[in-house]
């Protein structure tokens, strides 16, 4: 509510006030009323000497008590005025309330659409940050090549030489661990200490011996310059003993560590 309405209203109410009705003409009827009974009975008893002519006028003088009961009809009359009176500006103070708790909703709800905004606002540079901080952390792996002359059977499978290069940002440990549950006993997992500045990373991969096409996948944990210990999974495409492409998944943060366990085998 603006100020000029503010003033409008209240100028309003005051005038609505000012029509509330006045005590004073009921007051004035009262004394006229008062006025003509002593004027009437002065008239009789000074005016009037004769005790028969007297008694005539007191006869009369009974009815002018009907004036009482006039005036208070009057004083009905003024009462229920008043209490309309009082109704209307109830009733206006009513409706300047249900202005006011209108206001006040419509106030809560943009202050409800402005924090949703800001709310908006956080999520979207959180996110922003996030980004910028993974591209600024993270490696990012690309196949180089697989070697295929080198290979050598073992129970059922073939070892594949793999490499891969790092095109994105230094890492410290690799931890591979392929799955497969078939695989032969004895075949450990793989893990690469101290990179720093190490770009190519050689791995191998056992595929079995009677499929020339498979899908070959790996966890793989990762811990970045800062320490955080990252994982994530690779999916190697192999078509005719031979790996084709590769698919590095996004990694996902685990937990801020310096150095990544090594896993036993079972």
């Amino acid at each position: 509510m603006t100020v000029e309405k503010q003033t409008k209203e209240k100028k309003k109410t005051k005038e609505q006030e000012d029509d509330s009705p006045s005590p004073y003409w009921l007051l004035l009827a009262a004394i006229l009323v008062i006025a003509v009974l002593i004027i009437f009975w002065y008239s009789v008893t000074k005016l009037i000497c004769k005790p028969e002519q007297q008694g005539q006028f007191g006869d009369m003088f009974g009815a002018a008590n009907t004036l009482f009961s006039g005036l208070a009809f009057a004083g009905i009359i003024y009462t229920i005025w008043l209490q309309r009176t009082e109704l209307k500006l109830q009733r206006h103070e009513l409706q300047e309330t249900k202005e006011e708790l209108k206001l006040s909703r419509m106030a809560h709800v943009k202050t409800s659409e402005i924090m949703d905004a800001q709310l908006d606002i956080l999520k979207n540079t959180s996110k922003l940050e996030n980004a910028r901080y993974r591209k600024e952390v993270l490696p990012f792996f690309v196949l180089r090549y697989s070697d295929n002359n080198n290979r050598k059977e073992q129970e059922g499978y073939l070892k594949l030489r793999i490499e891969l290069k790092n095109v994105g940002q230094k890492i410290n440990e690799i931890f591979l661990v392929q799955l497969r549950d078939d695989l032969p006993p004895g075949n450990p997992d793989q893990e690469l200490k101290h990179i720093g500045e190490q770009t190519d990373f050689t791995m191998t991969a056992l595929c079995p011996a009677n499929e020339e096409d498979s899908v070959e996948y790996f966890d793989m944990s990762f811990s970045t310059m800062d320490g955080i210990l990252w994982k994530t999974k690779l999916t190697f495409f192999v078509v005719n003993h031979e790996v084709r492409s590769f698919i590095f998944g996004n990694p996902t943060e685990v937990a801020e560590r310096k150095k990544i366990p090594k896993k036993t085998a079972e």
